[in-house]
């Protein structure tokens, strides 16, 4: 019988592939492990630097509350503004845009007035000579900078309290300015009747009044230049003859930018009311400064006037006695000088000679003190005598007394004394053209 035994034998291939796979595991969790504590080592490390860093660093104050004015200027300088809203003087936002039509450059209406009420004839942007200016508003651009405005949360536009102001000296005025500012033919032309005549009914010799006759000057002055250049007579010589009221420098400088050309054309028109005050208007601006003395003579304003002084009365009326003391002014040119040394004396003579009218006699004598020296004059003509009417009493003006050199008041006597023993303690200083410079 035979007995069947058993062998136990042990699979050697299950044992490598467990012992591999334990091998496996305990690598992977040792390198788990390792990076953990790599990142522990790490995290240490930075904590430590930010307390080292908070150690050397003194305490942070807490921010102050910023104001209004404040926030709104810190928005604005970090919104970026385009550069066509930018105003090319300021560097702000145009609130007003305009066009320098001569350039074609776009600037701020109230800036651009300023620049040039100081004097300058160059356009900002490019430095070219205007010898006319002329602005037109661009509203399709006032809209789109308001638009961005609102969406950038930035402030936009001019608190215009004129109306108010305007409607306490009188309530009809908003309505009269509107109306020429909107209105057009004889609608816009009787309501620069009714202001025109508003303005010569005001006492402007009593502040309140003054003020009054500025602040109504100012809200129709673009309007007025608007109807120098493009109304029909009449509505041109009512706005020569508003423009005319304007006595303050930054007034006549704006005036002389932008409406000495239309003057010297309208001096000539051949409507009387129209060539009176555009005379008045250009005695005005002949004495804003040198650079609108030479606008003038380049557009030929002092021969114009030479003609109206050669004229008869009746045909200009009392635009010869402007026109001449116009001339005196302009003499400070030395072009328009040179002009009027030449064809000027006998104009001037015959209107001084033969003249009835006072104030004539009084501004041709200004004239050919301020053109001629004492030999240049001829017979007939004594400087004595040109000064004794060049310097005659108001009341002489007013045909209170028939001598010029008789009814002056003791404010003419005294500044009449003051101006004389001036010029004798320092005439052997002066030239001849120098003297002439101070009758004017």
């Amino acid at each position: 019988m035979v007995i069947a035994t058993q062998t136990n034998t042990f699979d050697w291939n299950s044992i490598h592939v467990s012992l591999g796979s334990a091998t496996i595991c305990i690598g992977a969790i040792s390198y788990i492990g390792y990076q953990f504590w790599k990142l522990k080592c790490r995290a240490n490390e930075a904590l430590a630097r930010q307390e080292s860093f908070q150690a050397r660093t003194p305490p942070r104050k807490e921010p102050q509350p910023n104001t209004p004015d404040d926030d709104a200027g810190l928005y604005e300088l970090e919104t970026e503004i385009p550069d066509e809203f930018k105003d090319p003087i300021t560097l702000g936002i145009i609130q007003d845009p305009v066009i320098l039509c001569p350039t074609g450059q776009v600037y701020c209406y109230s800036t651009l007035r300023q620049w040039f009420a100081t004097g300058n004839r160059l356009c900002p942007r490019t430095n070219i000579t205007l010898n006319d200016v002329q602005v037109t508003r661009a509203p399709w651009l006032r809209q789109m900078i308001k638009e961005f405005c609102e969406t950038k949360g930035l402030e936009f536009g001019l608190e215009d309290i004129s109306k108010q102001r305007l409607a306490e000296i009188d309530a009809n005025l908003p309505g009269w300015i509107t109306c020429i500012s909107s209105d057009s033919g004889p609608r816009r032309m009787h309501a620069v009747s009714l202001v025109y005549n508003f303005l010569r009914s005001l006492d402007v010799q009593q502040p309140e009044k003054a003020m009054a006759h500025k602040l109504i000057r100012s809200a129709v002055l673009d309007d007025m230049v608007w109807l120098l250049r493009y109304g029909d007579p009449h509505s041109q010589g009512l706005a020569a003859s508003i423009a005319a009221y304007c006595d303050t420098c930054e007034e006549v400088q704006w005036l002389s930018a932008v409406a000495t050309i239309p003057a010297v054309v309208l001096c000539s028109s051949p409507n009387t009311y129209t060539s009176q005050a555009a005379t008045r208007l250009l005695y005005n601006l002949a004495r804003a400064g040198p650079s609108t003395r030479t606008m003038i003579g380049q557009a030929g304003g002092h021969k114009s006037l030479l003609n109206i002084v050669c004229t008869e009365r009746s045909t200009y009326g009392y635009s010869r006695e402007r026109a001449a003391g116009t001339l005196a002014a302009l003499a400070k040119d030395a072009d328009i000088l040179v002009y009027l040394k030449e064809h000027a004396f006998t104009p001037l003579r015959n209107l001084f000679i033969s003249s009835d009218d006072r104030w004539e006699k009084r501004e041709s004598a200004s004239a050919l003190l301020k053109i001629f020296k004492q030999e240049e004059l001829g017979e007939g003509l004594s400087t004595n005598d040109l000064l004794e009417h060049w310097w005659c009493s108001s009341a002489w003006l007013l045909g209170g007394v028939s001598d010029p050199s008789q009814g002056h008041t003791l404010q003419e006597v005294e500044a009449r004394s003051s101006f004389e023993a001036w010029l004798e303690n320092t005439a052997e200083q002066m030239t001849d053209h120098m003297i002439r410079d101070l009758i004017t």
